[in-house]
């Protein structure tokens, strides 16, 4: 790794570095030979993509049972928190992505952290982070946490939701025109709680997620959208079209097909919104008569759901003969 302090690039990725400490990195980064970019811009949009796979997985299971018992579980000094994920390529992490596949047989670092609302007279002390850090220990007898924090590692055994084995098999399950889980020589997991100012948090929950791309990829006023049948040959225009016929039927009016990319993610464009994007998921699959692929790729992409219908488009070709 180049002579820069990896801890505090992380903060700054996340953008919970304080002014000082962010100046002395830029420092760093520049005498290192880099011009720093911001994460996103900076990691490329295959790691880009498995990171909000990862935090949508933490934010359906671990993030709302934190919520719920964050109050207790630091004395109610703290009431909100939200999930932030980054992947980086072990000692590449300030260089920049590049299509010739810069992070091709690297080791991954899988930083989870779970960012606090700080409020203006308080702070977010090592005794704290230590405890709510020993959550996710499956041996809770490392330490002397609170009893409140014991109770709840024994009730609700939040190391179960996540740990290596859950991030591995999501990991496993991800595999996009930018991301092979095959081509990297496996990960680390670390867990942090961090925290940044309370009028800052909402905001920043949501820049966690990463750009949004919707705007991007839409025209207004609203058109017609005309879906033709999907066949093993017309994929690449015929599911963009398909995509954006289902965004419509959710709510969204303006998706633009020919806007749409195989790179671009599905959970982007429907802005981040969990709910949505299942149901966008849910609709494609059971467009080709697929309930469900258990073990198979997630539907991650545009190019996934590509690829998805050139294996299954014989499922509504075949209803076309039989009529």
């Amino acid at each position: 790794m180049h002579d820069i302090d990896i801890e505090s690039l992380y903060e700054l990725d996340k953008l919970t570095l304080g002014p000082e400490s962010k100046k002395e990195l830029l420092t760093q980064i520049k005498a290192a030979g880099f011009k720093y970019k911001p994460y996103f811009d900076r990691i490329g949009p295959g790691l880009s993509v498995v990171a909000s796979e990862i935090k949508r997985e933490i934010d359906l299971t671990v993030t709302p049972l934190l919520t719920k018992h964050l109050s207790s579980l630091t004395d109610k000094r703290f009431k909100h928190i939200y999930s932030d994920v980054r992947i980086y390529p072990q000692g590449q992490e300030i260089e920049h992505w590049s299509e010739n596949g810069s992070w091709y047989n690297s080791t991954l670092s899988v930083l989870v952290s779970f960012v606090l609302a700080i409020p203006p007279d308080d702070s977010l002390d090592s005794m704290i982070r230590i405890d709510l850090v020993s959550l996710f220990d499956r041996d809770s007898n490392n330490g002397p946490y609170s009893p409140v924090v014991q109770k709840a590692h024994k009730k609700h055994k939040f190391f179960e939701l996540l740990n290596v084995e859950t991030v591995s098999r999501w990991m496993g399950e991800c595999s996009t025109d930018d991301f092979l889980p095959h081509e990297f020589n496996g990960f680390s997991l670390e867990i942090i709680f961090d925290g940044c100012a309370e009028e800052n948090h909402q905001k920043m929950s949501q820049l966690a997620w990463g750009p949004t791309i919707q705007t991007k990829k839409s025209q207004t006023p609203d058109f017609e959208i005309n879906v033709p049948v999907v066949t093993p040959n017309n994929t690449a225009t015929s599911v963009p079209i398909l995509i954006a016929s289902f965004a419509k039927a959710l709510g969204y009016e303006h998706l633009d097909p020919k806007k749409l990319k195989r790179n671009d993610s599905l959970l982007a464009l429907m802005s981040y919104d969990l709910a949505l994007t299942a149901s966008l998921k849910a609709s494609f699959s059971l467009h080709f008569k697929i309930i469900s692929s258990i073990g198979g790729e997630r539907l991650l992409t545009v190019g996934n759901c590509i690829d998805f219908a050139e294996m299954f488009a014989d499922n509504l070709t075949s209803d076309l003969a039989d009529t």
